[in-house]
């Protein structure tokens, strides 16, 4: 599969050791652990040949309705505080990992045990009309976009323990989001996470990039090795808001006009052609015949020769 997500350097696991030393020196006189959550439908291996058996966890679908998911489900791992200075675990779980964003690291005022409870209601969503569904808290992709769109009481609710929550970027860089580090805290009052639709249609507009660039992947994968993942991700989300603008919702034409952007030009629907292209299928003409009857002096504009650039 294509994740869209580039490779970790060394530098990153730099960066995350010295801020999780940083989260210690600042809470020394505070309860503290440090977790590392995996999401082990990416790669059932990963969690036993990074983590030995000195390395405590649990699954946090253990007991709930998802416990089906077996090897595949999300683990929370005990990292040992004496073990922080020593940055072997987080460079094999980089290497192990490498671009499938599988993986964050939870820094809370509770326990595992405590914590993991903690964390019940937040698994399984639940819709207004009752249709339920994992939570994808362990994918690095999704969990920016649930803690953007989820209603801000839920996110508190979330983070009261959590000092942070550290994760890569799609570019490589380091995110994280800073909670409250409660080690007192309000039990959630739902068992499952409530999901209103106009914020389940926001999160499924926020993943169509991701499922626009699986489709890519599926059928001219080619196309997706011409760019860095972060970069070509970039460029189908900007696709389809252009899409969103001018009235193109047909998913084969949304996914035509993502690949194009892939490897032509960046800025190629700005050249005079494509330009009255778009216009035309704003007012209804037919997306394909637009592009079949684009001539040949917008080609040679649009066209990158990727072997010299």
């Amino acid at each position: 599969m294509y994740f869209a997500f580039d490779c970790l350097s060394p530098e990153f696991v730099r960066k995350t050791t010295d801020a999780l030393e940083t989260l210690q020196g600042d809470h020394c006189r505070q309860p503290l652990n440090i977790f590392v959550l995996i999401d082990g439908a990416f790669d059932e291996n990963v969690l036993t040949s990074v983590f030995g058996a000195s390395f405590y966890r649990i699954s946090l679908y253990e007991g709930t309705p998802l416990s089906g998911f077996g090897k595949s489900a999300l683990f929370l791992v005990q990292i040992n505080m004496d073990k922080l200075g020593c940055t072997s675990w987080l460079a094999r779980l980089v290497d192990a990992s490498g671009n499938r964003p599988m993986w964050s690291v939870i820094v809370a005022a509770l326990d595992i045990k405590e914590f993991a409870k903690h964390l019940g209601p937040f698994l399984i969503a639940k819709s207004d009309d009752s249709l339920e569904w994992p939570v994808r808290w362990g994918d690095a992709r999704v969990l920016p976009q649930l803690l953007v769109e989820l209603d801000r009481n839920f996110v508190s609710d979330l983070m009261q323990p959590i000092y942070s929550w550290l994760t890569p970027s799609r570019n490589g860089n380091l995110l994280s989001w800073s909670g409250q580090g409660k080690s007192k805290y309000e039990i959630a009052k739902y068992e499952k996470l409530p999901i209103d639709e106009m914020t389940f249609a926001k999160l499924v507009e926020r993943s169509e990039p991701d499922m626009v660039i699986s489709q890519i992947y599926d059928r001219q994968p080619e196309f997706l090795r011409l760019l860095l993942p972060s970069e070509s991700y970039r460029r189908v989300a900007r696709q389809l808001e252009i899409a969103d603008k001018f009235n193109m919702d047909n998913p084969s034409v949304r996914q035509h006009f993502s690949t194009m952007a892939l490897f032509l030009r960046e800025n190629f629907v700005e050249l005079p052609g494509f330009k009255g292209a778009l216009a035309n299928v704003q007012r209804g003409s037919d997306y394909m015949s637009e592009i079949i009857s684009l001539d040949g002096i917008f080609w040679d504009n649009a066209i990158v020769d990727h072997d010299q650039s």
